[in-house]
């Protein structure tokens, strides 16, 4: 069942690349039962009030003007409710919506232009002064550790300890470690480089010089790279700035990362149980002040908290284990542009297909425990601009509803088939318990520098997998965005791919 789990998981990463786009070409079939529950329906009206009479209608626009009062133009002009309810069914999918509909409390969305960045040296001095408190970089001087691959005597040690755990176990030597050999074999390679082995590291500094891409020396070296390592408060930090991209690939990257139980280990999402969480011995009010304090000081005056949730980390030597020993939390930043956060989704928009580029959505991520920082992440800055002072004109919810309705089937029944085939009776559940309309970043499929800010209409939720076999599997993964609607026209956006 575990490989099962893996490979779904992988699909539906790779989400429909050639969905539908647009709502001019929706189709439901006989096999798609819609039975919408909008608690605005006609179906709710009393039976002494005519809905076709002048008075039942002015009735009903008083109804939602009061319903709609103290939440901003936005809320008045689409004229949601608080709730969506809807549920349908096709052949192979069936669609439960029980949702939240969250509305930014603004006065309307405006157009903005957005072009791609690299780092510069600003950004790297701003984030080392208030993470890293402006200490030196520094790596180990690999050609005076030559003898040793640039292992100290004990880290020589413990790789041998581990091998002869493995062994004992009758467990796998691990991959790095194998290369075809025996455990007596891996042993003895490590063994042999103990003669040489120093007993501390020897360390050079890094000059912490941000590399423009375009520079003749990036162009010399085929790279844009920086690294190194910080030592703070005791603690090793692993930091890296990639200013380097493909002509099929816009991601630049920035991130700091801990040393955590020997290895500097990568934050997975994981959920946790309620019995987990008591245990943990920080807070998270604490957590998202601090997130909150250092993302100022460090300039980004425009980003708010978006979305948050616990991590547990993973020893980068064995990824199949984990433990409370390693959680945190994550504070997702996005930018917020007329008061309006640009909507954080798990989907960051790094897909491709056949033909194209990808160009990650701009991300900030902050992870601490109770001792501080675990991680920073940002992630493909922009250059934000506005184009218009003019507000958007969105359609009303009632027709993004009829979208979701009409399409939401036929875009899983698609997947569906192209996923598990003709002749498969796996069945997908899948259950939205969030509406949210924010600011998304769209492109154009052949373009990965400009873009453009469009309100968006995404419909978050967890897909249950009913394999025929008798078994199910419940993805549930935080912020997944599994339906995207541009509010301006109704078409459906990829959140995947951008567009």
């Amino acid at each position: 069942m575990k490989g099962r789990k893996l490979v779904t998981c992988c699909l539906m990463a790779a989400m429909l690349v050639g969905t539908v786009t647009g709502c001019g070409d929706s189709v439901q079939t006989d096999e798609q039962i819609v039975v919408p529950k909008d608690e605005g329906s006609d179906e709710n009206v009393s039976q002494e009030q005519d809905p076709q009479t002048d008075e039942g209608q002015n009735d009903r626009e008083q109804s939602q003007d009061a319903d709609s009062e103290g939440k901003g133009a936005i809320a008045e002009q689409v004229q949601a409710p608080e709730h969506f309810t809807a549920e349908m069914s096709g052949e192979h999918i069936h669609v439960k919506a029980d949702a939240e509909v969250i509305i930014p409390n603004a006065e309307g969305f405006k157009t903005y232009k957005v072009t791609g960045r690299v780092f510069d040296q600003g950004d790297y001095a701003s984030v080392s002064k208030v993470l890293l408190g402006g200490e030196e970089l520094w790596e180990r001087d690999y050609d005076a550790m030559a003898g040793s691959n640039g292992f100290t005597r004990s880290e020589i040690e413990q790789r041998i300890e581990k091998i002869k755990e493995q062994a004992e176990d009758g467990g796998k030597i691990y991959e790095k470690e194998a290369k075809g050999r025996t455990y007596d074999e891996a042993i003895a390679a490590w063994e042999a480089l103990l003669e040489t082995a120093p007993e501390e590291p020897v360390l050079v500094e890094v000059p912490a010089i941000v590399v423009d891409p375009e520079s003749k020396e990036a162009q010399e070296k085929g790279e844009a790279y920086l690294f190194g390592y910080v030592t703070l408060g005791g603690e090793d930090y692993y930091v890296s700035l990639d200013n380097g991209y493909q002509s099929d690939w816009m991601y630049v990257n920035f991130r700091i990362q801990k040393r955590h139980n020997g290895y500097y280990g990568m934050c997975s999402y994981n959920d946790l149980t309620d019995g987990e969480k008591q245990d943990i011995n920080f807070s998270v009010e604490e957590i998202k002040e601090k997130a909150k304090g250092q993302m100022e000081a460090m300039g980004f005056t425009d980003f708010v908290d978006a979305g948050e949730e616990y991590l547990v980390l993973h020893d980068s030597e064995n990824d199949q284990e984990t433990t409370t020993d390693g959680v945190g939390y994550a504070i997702h930043f996005a930018r917020e542009l007329d008061g309006i956060p640009v909507t954080y989704t798990q989907k960051d928009g790094g897909e491709w297909e056949k033909d194209s580029i990808a160009w990650n959505y701009e991300k900030i991520e902050l992870v601490y425990d109770a001792d501080g920082l675990i991680q920073f992440e940002w992630s493909n800055p922009y250059v934000v601009e506005k184009t218009s002072d003019e507000y958007l004109f969105l359609l009303p919810f009632s027709e993004i509803q009829t979208v979701f309705e009409n399409m939401m089937i036929k875009k899983y029944e698609d997947y569906h088939q192209k996923t598990f085939g003709d002749q498969s009776n796996d069945v997908i559940d899948i259950e939205i318990n969030e509406v949210r309309l924010g600011y998304m970043r769209i492109r154009e499929a052949g373009d990965a520098t400009e873009g453009t800010m469009v309100p968006v209409w995404d419909f978050f939720g967890t897909q249950t997998y009913q394999y025929e076999d008798g078994q199910a599997y419940t993805e549930d993964i935080a912020y997944n965005s599994l339906f995207t609607i541009n509010a301006l026209d109704g078409t459906i956006i990829d959140r995947g791919l951008g567009y």
